[in-house]
């Protein structure tokens, strides 16, 4: 894009970009639209919930997370949002809100804490990065640094810079890293606003203290179990202290109030009963990755015996059993995963591929194309739909599926192999 045209381009997005902040009730650049931000958590809160392993499979805990947090949501500065709230089934420590409303917590924190007024914190937070437009905010840095790295591109192929895409690269990959996090004083705005919003719902504001205490002492004794939280939610020793002294300065009569206990062991009752399956779970996986399959598969049935009916369990025992070679007992236990949750993407990714590994090509699409709607435009699975068309003799449809890998990626093996067929095919007619 020539260089005028991108400064006029800039020029108008920062006229027409200005929003009102709910928060501050001031005017502020962004370029995401309400209606847009809703959109767009609609679209991906699914996705997000699939490869966070899907749902935790409890309906009562479902329901009273979502609850919990509506109940907060509605003390917030944009109760008007259709908020959902759930728990994800991964082990990962962590919590996340996506664009217009739509927050999970996962099993891995869910599991640390002791009562209600500590989730609520938790919950509060994230629905405080929501009603301050964090979310949309992180949006319009994304845009406006690829406008950058446009306008970057443009500058110097017209100097000729050499390894161009080297830097275009670099570049990138700097500006993934900052828009996944939330800048410091953003998780101190969110932290405040979080605290207000829970207290307004009831709640006592030392179960915020509390929730962030806990993940504190965890960092400290196992910090690589917090990393991935840590990326987007940066935890000082500050952060602590300055909820204590918004405790002293707002709601210091509040701090002797009964923490909400009851219901929250009631609710989260079956989640710690299994947490012991999952821990076992988890240390298989990292067995299987040292190829110690015996031992994984030992501590897999170890697993099921407290959890039988956790999917993911199945699952990864199936997965086990796959890189091992035993079809038969990956496909029986794949089987067991999806009459729990047949709505699970991993479970039907591997069912496919299991499937197209004994050369039942037409089942192994029926499950691939599930799991193409679960999750759509995952790489592996386009890859294996057009390879299972393909051993089918059906080209015609292999092909479409290998141009769709290609407009996904043009690197890998999957991406070589499924251009080199397109090339047999007389699909395209000349060499990269």
């Amino acid at each position: 894009m020539p260089l005028h045209k991108l400064f006029l381009l800039l020029l108008f997005l920062s006229l027409s970009g200005c929003a009102t902040n709910p928060v501050t009730g001031e005017k502020q650049f962004n370029l995401m639209s309400e209606d847009k931000e809703m959109a767009m958590g609609d679209s991906y809160y699914p996705v997000y919930t699939q490869v966070s392993n899907g749902l935790f499979q409890d309906k009562n805990l479902q329901s009273y997370i979502n609850q919990t947090g509506k109940k907060c949501a509605a003390k917030s500065h944009r109760p008007q949002l259709n908020y959902e709230f759930n728990v994800v089934n991964t082990s990962v420590i962590n919590a996340y809100a996506l664009p217009g409303g739509k927050i999970s917590i996962t099993r891995g924190l869910l599991n640390l804490m002791e009562n209600e007024d500590q989730l609520a914190g938790v919950l509060s937070h994230e629905i405080g990065h929501v009603a301050a437009r964090h979310v949309a905010s992180g949006y319009t840095r994304s845009v406006l640094t690829g406008f950058g790295l446009s306008l970057l591109d443009t500058v110097m192929a017209a100097k000729e810079v050499k390894n161009r895409e080297y830097y275009n690269t670099a570049a990138g990959l700097a500006t993934n890293l900052i828009v996944m996090k939330y800048s410091r004083d953003q998780e101190r705005e969110a932290d405040a606003l979080g605290m207000e919003y829970m207290v307004k719902a009831g709640y006592n504001p030392v179960g915020f203290v509390q929730a962030m205490q806990i993940l504190q002492s965890l960092s400290q004794r196992e910090p690589s179990k917090l990393e991935i939280m840590f990326q987007s939610h940066p935890m000082p020793l500050e952060r602590i202290e300055n909820a204590k002294a918004q405790i002293q300065s707002n709601f210091a009569t509040l701090q002797s109030n009964t923490f909400q206990v009851d219901e929250f062991l009631k609710n989260t009752n079956y989640l710690k009963k299994v947490s012991l399956a999952y821990k076992q779970c988890d240390q298989a996986e990292e067995l299987t990755k040292k190829e110690k399959f015996g031992d994984a598969i030992i501590k897999l049935k170890n697993a099921l015996t407290i959890a039988p009916d956790e999917a993911l369990i199945h699952t990864t025992l199936s997965a086990t059993y796959f890189a091992e070679k035993k079809y038969d007992e990956a496909t029986n236990e794949i089987k067991q995963s999806l009459s729990i949750y047949p709505d699970l993407f991993m479970s039907r990714f591997l069912a496919g591929l299991i499937l197209h590994t004994t050369n039942n090509f037409k089942t192994s699409i029926t499950h691939l194309k599930i799991a193409d709607k679960l999750v759509p435009d995952n790489v592996n699975v386009v890859f294996y739909l057009g390879l299972n068309y393909e051993k089918l003799k059906k080209i015609e449809t292999a092909a479409g599926y290998y141009k769709r890998l290609l407009q996904l990626t043009t690197k890998g093996e999957k991406a070589e192999y499924a251009y080199k067929r397109l090339c047999e095919w007389g699909y395209i007619s000349h060499s990269r």
